[in-house]
């Protein structure tokens, strides 16, 4: 684990899940633009992405693969690949699960403007409110402290398996309890 500490686990089942991509959702109608596709940042944001595409009727999805992360709250240099092209003049709904440090978003955020000439409305399910960079989803369903880790039901497997490797016997006890 690295060494930030966390003073609260939150996790997200679900059902929670599937409630805040409704209430995101309704955000991003209240938005009142014409959205033409949703990028996706994998993995976090797949699931995400799905839901809205329902919520929303926008069937064109586009997946951009970064991460950072090497292990629970260790961010490592973030790896960018499979930028999409997009159609310019076109506004996109760009989304991932969580905004932590605010970095993974902003960088594919730029990436994909330096690529296409776009409109790019973030999402998020869950914003921390430690974002370290200036940019700030345009709209996210749920805050959190940046003291919480948010352990989502879609990353039980791999949050475990991290959490007996480093010891983390308070985030094995999060994990066992409900709700």
């Amino acid at each position: 684990m690295g060494s930030e500490t966390f003073k609260r686990y939150m996790k997200i089942d679900c059902e929670q899940y599937g409630k805040y991509a409704e209430e995101l959702a309704e955000k991003i109608k209240g938005l009142n633009k014409q959205i033409e596709g949703i990028v996706y940042i994998q993995r976090g944001g797949m699931t995400l992405a799905r839901l809205l595409s329902d919520s929303l009727d926008i069937r064109k999805l586009y997946a951009v693969d970064a991460r950072s992360y090497k292990d629970i709250g260790e961010q490592g240099e973030l790896e960018l690949k499979s930028v999409p092209r997009l159609i310019a003049g076109k506004t996109y709904l760009l989304v991932d699960d969580i905004f932590d440090t605010g970095n993974t978003l902003s960088k594919v955020k730029a990436a994909i403007l330096k690529e296409s000439k776009v409109e790019l409305i973030t999402a998020v399910l869950i914003y921390k409110d430690k974002n370290l960079v200036k940019d700030k989803p345009d709209v996210y369903a749920l805050e959190c402290s940046s003291s919480t880790w948010v352990i989502f039901y879609y990353e039980m497997h791999e949050t475990k398996e991290s959490f007996l490797k480093s010891g983390n016997e308070e985030g094995l006890e999060a994990l066992r309890r409900k709700g």
